[in-house]
């Protein structure tokens, strides 16, 4: 039904575009709605649509679906056809639904998803429809935790919800189980690494042509590309194999990983900035802590609410799938939804 704002060429956090300005997340039009899908993700929140297109290539439809209440799908790498969408990176994007609910995010992803002919990337797995667990309990299932990457940076208020969506989960008949991988803490540069480089080689003769005409942002982060070698990038996408097999034998111990989808709630446009352990800290590089996990490792990610902060900004988990099981996402999802959700709240509706 219409176009919505988002980051420029998708490539950035706070969906505030030098050209059309910034989107207002309806929970207080002061604050961002993340990004680099944040009209989409509002257009939710505010009554406008039923259900958004977001594009994920680290995050970029979980984090605004998280700061807006709302829940965001980000399918297996593969899953859905990518054909004409500007790519930001290559071998990391992905397109999802995003919708007030999980009944809504699956019959859209049952849509979505599927082979398209001239995308030799697309309808990998078997064609599913993702509705067919959600009613079914969780006795059974079993929630991965890596308690080596958990809290350490979140506002307390994210943590407390969080923490209780896990109580939840138990409460529903799945078991937490701790687990470790190691060198997580390289994820985040392997993942940044393939996407500046991926970036800048589809941009590059914009770049060498119409510099200008690029946000200062963007600019940067493709003139960052540029400088990075042929060697960072294969050891990068070397450790992005190593990581997806290190999630595969995690699987075998567990259904899926549940995370924090964001370090901390919406914050005030224009100032993207937030307190952490007693530190003023710029919340851009926090957004990929958690959310990068999946696009790294070529894997669903399914982002739903679970909370509210002391000024009642949306709280918002994302559970972490094995490849071609966003069925199983759905059918948590759909479970702990039954216990908690806002979309009866969401300001559009009120």
């Amino acid at each position: 039904m219409g176009k919505t704002n988002l980051h420029e060429f998708a490539s950035g956090a706070t969906t505030d575009s030098p050209l059309f300005g910034a989107s207002h997340n309806p929970w207080d039009p002061e604050r961002f709605c993340c990004g680099s899908s944040g009209g989409s993700a509002a257009s939710i929140a505010n009554g406008t649509a039923l259900g958004a297109l977001g594009t994920d290539t680290g995050g970029s439809v979980r984090l605004p679906s998280s700061v807006c209440g709302v829940v965001g799908m980000r399918p297996t790498y593969g899953k859905v056809s990518i054909k004409g969408i500007a790519p930001l990176s290559y071998s990391l994007d992905a397109c999802g639904p995003i919708t007030r609910n999980i009944m809504d995010n699956a019959v859209m992803l049952n849509v979505l998803a599927g082979r398209e002919s001239s995308d030799p990337s697309s309808g990998r797995g078997d064609a599913a429809d993702h509705t067919k667990r959600l009613g079914q309990d969780l006795r059974k299932l079993r929630v991965g935790i890596l308690p080596d990457v958990l809290f350490k940076s979140d506002q307390p208020d994210v943590e407390a919800a969080v923490k209780k969506a896990m109580d939840a989960f138990c409460s529903l008949g799945a078991e937490i189980v701790e687990c470790h991988i190691e060198n997580l803490e390289l994820m985040v540069k392997a993942w940044y690494t393939v996407d500046v480089i991926e970036s800048s080689a589809w941009h590059q003769r914009h770049t060498r042509e119409q510099l200008k005409d690029f946000g200062r942002d963007v600019r940067a982060m493709l003139l960052a590309g540029e400088m990075l070698s042929g060697v960072d990038y294969v050891q990068a996408q070397r450790y992005r194999r190593w990581l997806r097999q290190e999630f595969d034998k995690q699987f075998e111990k567990v259904d899926f990983f549940l995370f924090p989808t964001l370090p901390t709630t919406a914050v005030k446009i224009g100032d993207y900035t937030i307190d952490v352990n007693g530190e003023r800290v710029d919340i851009l590089p926090l957004t990929c802590t958690y959310v990068c996990f999946a696009p790294a490792a070529g894997l669903p990610a399914l982002q739903l609410p679970c909370g509210r902060d002391r000024d009642g900004m949306p709280v918002g988990m994302m559970l972490l799938g094995s490849a071609f099981h966003e069925d199983i996402l759905y059918q948590a999802g759909y479970a702990f939804e039954q216990m908690y959700s806002l979309y009866k709240e969401l300001p559009g509706l009120n």
